[in-house]
């Protein structure tokens, strides 16, 4: 079986290191991106298994990420967690549960959770 891949798409440039240094000793292979403009070429580029992704950040959202992410064809399945300090009730993180989101996180996480959830969600993908 080959080496999953997992984008980050987050303009937090501690959140992003962080997390790569978690999911890289997990045993996946990491690409981060710090917005969503970098992000969208990265998820074309790099084509992750599972996709991180905060909802706030300047220029592209994440909510938008993610509508662009499911009308496209090629990315329309591709695991997607959420990663933001939004606390539930906000309209975006309901709006994005409504788009076949793998899990949800709220800043700050558990590390071993993260990374079970990145599991579950590619073995859920994959059958």
């Amino acid at each position: 079986m080959s080496v999953r891949r997992v984008l980050y798409i987050e303009d937090n440039e501690d959140a992003l290191k962080l997390v790569e240094l978690l999911i890289r000793r997990g045993g996946y292979d990491f690409a981060g991106a710090r917005n969503g403009i970098e992000g969208l070429a990265k998820i074309v580029e790099f084509e992750p298994d599972v996709l991180l992704l905060d909802l706030m950040m300047p220029d592209i959202d994440g909510l938008e990420i993610l509508r662009r992410l499911r009308a496209n064809p090629e990315t329309r399945h591709t695991a997607v967690i959420i990663i933001t300090a939004s606390g539930p009730q906000a309209r975006w993180v309901q709006e994005a549960q409504n788009s076949e989101i793998d899990a949800y996180f709220l800043k700050p996480f558990v590390p071993k959770r993260l990374l079970e959830a990145v599991g579950q969600a590619i073995t859920r993908r994959q059958g």
